[in-house]
């Protein structure tokens, strides 16, 4: 049983694989970091049995991976982590045994999005894939430079097939993430793989943009079904972060989702520059709908440089009106705002590098940030 802080239970309980079949021993651990052999869904048992004992010694050991770090991050700042939630969890589950069954996966069926949102990348967006391939010189002019590497639809590999089948024997947890996993056929195909008995809880992440009665069905016999909707905003705020989705079909789409008895209902909100606009609005909205709300910060090195979407490139003034409006907010997420905000440390060049950023964006798709978020801009 885990219980140092060093420790973790996702190398002994957890499989996330990745978009192109690539596996991690949960979705936030970074590989790039990691002396960790990387394996793929198709070397399923030399990774899991083999490659995955180093990381699982280290825990054991009560030493600390590389590719933690951002868990390691996240607790130094008194936030929850990952490694938190895992431990929580799994905190029975025994890690001494010869097979280690397999308790969670999480399944990104590739790159397939209809969605090109700021935050976002070639490698979890066909869209995003498509518009840089013909904006390229555009993307390039301000130091964006992305991979033109077509998508890995890893499904249809029988070894992969075989290999997933193994790996859901004893699954407890199942999340399926993308890309936008409602618009890929093949999330009902392998939910027919799961035996409803033994699954405990379904968690689907979407944008609820592209919401069936087919993809609903296939969730009917599953007890528990989660949807995390990555919501950024209400209205305009969504529509321009999360660019492509459309706030009236999201709102639908959750009034269709509320009327299946199994299936509750969160949004995910990704903590970065336009919260600082978009946040108060959402929360207040969800408090209405009584739907919980999820918050996690932007990844560092997201695009288009590093730390050009965190709090850090978010102008002062418009950083002392957040805060204003924070010292009166009560509710459940108060905690980890205030913690958020106290890593502001303001970086002219980010704020610079962020409004280039989205002024290429609006070139291209004919939006404008200054109308819908009302910024204030240095001189440059």
């Amino acid at each position: 049983m885990i219980t140092d802080t060093l420790q973790c239970m996702a190398p002994f309980t957890s499989i996330v694989i990745d978009k192109n079949g690539e596996l991690l021993p949960c979705c936030e651990f970074m590989a790039d970091k990691s002396d960790i052999p990387r394996g793929h869904l198709r070397n399923f048992s030399q990774w899991w049995d083999h490659d995955l004992v180093i990381l699982r010694d280290k825990m054991i050991r009560q030493e600390s991976d590389s590719g933690c770090s951002h868990c390691i991050k996240k607790e130094s700042l008194g936030q929850n982590s990952l490694r938190k939630s895992h431990n929580q969890q799994f905190s029975a589950v025994p890690i001494d045994l010869p097979n280690l069954p397999i308790r969670q996966v999480e399944i990104r069926l590739g790159n397939y999005c209809n969605l090109r949102c700021i935050m976002c990348g070639e490698y979890a967006s066909s869209s995003i894939a498509t518009e840089y391939s013909s904006n390229q010189n555009a993307y390039n002019k301000i130091g964006v430079f992305m991979s033109t590497a077509t998508n890995v639809a890893w499904w249809k590999d029988s070894q992969c097939m075989e290999n997933l089948k193994t790996i859901l024997q004893h699954v407890q947890h199942c999340v399926f993430a993308g890309g936008e996993p409602f618009i890929v056929p093949e999330m009902a195909n392998i939910l027919k793989m799961l035996d409803p008995l033994k699954i405990k809880n379904i968690n689907v992440i979407s944008s609820l943009n592209n919401v069936s009665v087919n993809a609903i069905n296939s969730l009917k016999d599953f007890r528990t079904v989660t949807i995390s909707a990555s919501i950024e905003g209400i209205g305009e705020h969504n529509n321009y972060v999360r660019f492509g989705s459309n706030w009236s079909t999201v709102l639908q789409n959750i009034e269709l989702l509320r009327q299946n008895k199994n299936i509750k209902l969160n949004v995910a909100h990704v903590l970065q520059h336009t919260s600082i606009w978009a946040l108060p609005l959402l929360l207040s909205w969800a408090e209405t709908q009584n739907i919980a709300v999820a918050l996690g910060e932007v990844y560092y090195q997201s695009y288009p440089a590093p730390g050009v979407l965190t709090i850090n490139s978010v102008h002062p003034t418009d950083m002392a009106k957040f805060k204003e409006w924070l010292l009166q907010y009560r509710g459940p997420s108060k905690t980890i705002l205030e913690s958020w905000v106290n890593q502001y440390q303001y970086n002219p060049q980010l704020n610079q590098q962020f409004h280039q950023y989205t002024a290429m964006l609006d070139g291209i798709r004919g939006t404008n940030f200054k109308s819908v978020f009302n910024p204030t801009y240095e001189n440059f």
